[in-house]
């Protein structure tokens, strides 16, 4: 099966339906009629090389040989060569799961990242032509503000992972279901169904999201805040770069990311803070957002 993975031809292929299952969870499940150009196989089969890693970081250990990266946890692990990514481990807990999905998406990202390319975690929100990434450390409030602009006028194109090629100002998200807050949920009337495991966020028809490419024209970094609004920044933001890597910094991944990561840096940038007041949240996000897309098309015209 070949799958459409923000515009790239991805051929899938998985051990049984679980690991079927946990694949298109993180990838989607929208066909595609051209010739693949990375092949993702996961299952139970993938180890770890027999040796000391040569890297740890963030609760993971990476290998690297002749060009070919693994990055592992305990029994689980993903190995990343120059057109394959190959995701081995056990798949009988939750947490298991939770952990192939994470290195699915470390394999994805190291694969994909390339010549401008980048594979950036964060929700893409678009106006028209005009795309806004937004990045942030987990627990900052992106869905939320996901969430927001699909409450809004503006266009959800994908609230989790988003390839993206800073240096042509171009961005596509991954098309899979998005998830929202469930107390957000609630109060907007947003149907869907519980995710397992999830922090109480409610899974939406992918049916909400937009299609397509857009033109990237700024970075919103997503944090908490009092009152709410917009900060914008002066100059390039090494923590923005942090916070969009979908993989960790290892060495090995960290060198494809500098050209492209370079640029999107270089991008237009803000700050958007929520509002802590939840009945204020959503309207003081959209009002946000119209400031943040004003300043960074401003900003990208001088």
């Amino acid at each position: 099966m070949t799958i459409d993975v923000a515009g790239v031809a991805v051929e899938v292929e998985a051990d049984d339906d679980r690991y079927e299952k946990c694949l298109l969870t993180r990838l989607g499940d929208t066909p595609s009629d051209q010739s693949p150009v990375v092949r993702v196989v996961i299952g139970g089969r993938e180890r770890a090389p027999d040796r000391p890693p040569d890297q740890q970081m963030e609760g993971y250990q990476a290998w690297e040989n002749d060009g070919v990266i693994w990055i592992g946890q305990g029994d689980a692990v993903v190995r990343v060569g120059a057109d394959t990514v190959e995701v081995g481990g056990p798949i009988d807990t939750l947490q298991q799961e939770d952990l192939l999905d994470d290195l699915l998406q470390f394999g994805l990202a190291a694969v994909l990242t390339s010549d401008g390319r980048m594979v950036i975690h964060g929700a893409v929100v678009a106006r028209g032509d005009e795309a806004l990434v937004l990045v942030g450390a987990s627990g900052k409030g992106k869905s939320t503000l996901a969430a927001a602009a699909l409450l809004g006028d503006w266009d959800l194109l994908g609230d989790d992972l988003a390839i993206a090629n800073p240096i042509e100002a171009t961005i596509q998200a991954v098309r899979r279901t998005p998830m929202v807050p469930g107390d957000l949920a609630a109060a907007h009337g947003l149907q869907g169904e519980l995710a397992a495991g999830s922090r109480q966020r409610l899974q939406l028809p992918v049916e909400a999201l937009a299609h397509g490419p857009r033109r990237l024209i700024g970075v919103v970094a997503v944090d908490h805040g009092i009152d709410g609004g917009i900060e914008p920044t002066a100059g390039a933001h090494l923590d923005t770069l942090d916070d969009a890597l979908a993989v960790p910094p290892f060495r090995s991944i960290i060198r494809r990311y500098l050209a492209p990561g370079a640029a999107l840096v270089a991008l237009p940038t803000v700050i958007l803070r929520h509002a802590r007041d939840p009945h204020e949240r959503v309207a003081r996000a959209l009002t946000s957002l119209d400031e943040a897309l004003a300043h960074c098309r401003q900003a990208s015209r001088t």
